[in-house]
């Protein structure tokens, strides 16, 4: 099962595992994830076992995170839910994993333009 191509490597999932393919149907990124996103300016984000982590196109561990949840890069950023004092908020990392905006809003999208 093959999914939408970001960055020119698509998704693949065999016996509930997830990686990555080039176009020519080659494994670039192993199918060792328990689940796995699009890439957006190279880094897509994959879990592990108990760890969230983000892997660029060449398979390597950009940065692993603590967040409820993440979205996608665009400008540099990412948006991630965290708990702060007990309610959940939004903030902003960058391609490194660090709070570049911090955790306090209640809603956050992409940047874009």
């Amino acid at each position: 099962m093959s999914d939408v191509q970001f960055d020119r490597l698509f998704r693949v999932q065999k016996q509930k595992k997830v990686g990555y393919i080039d176009d020519t149907g080659r494994i670039r990124i192993p199918i060792i994830y328990d689940a796995g996103g699009a890439f957006y300016e190279g880094l897509a984000d994959v879990r592990k076992g108990k760890k969230n982590l983000f892997i660029d196109t060449g398979g390597h561990i950009a940065f692993e995170y603590q967040y409820l949840t993440a979205g996608i890069f665009r400008e540099g950023l990412c948006s991630v839910l965290g708990s702060v004092s007990g309610e959940q908020r939004y903030g902003y990392v960058d391609r490194l994993g660090h709070l570049r905006i911090p955790l306090k809003f209640e809603l956050a999208g992409t940047f874009s333009g």
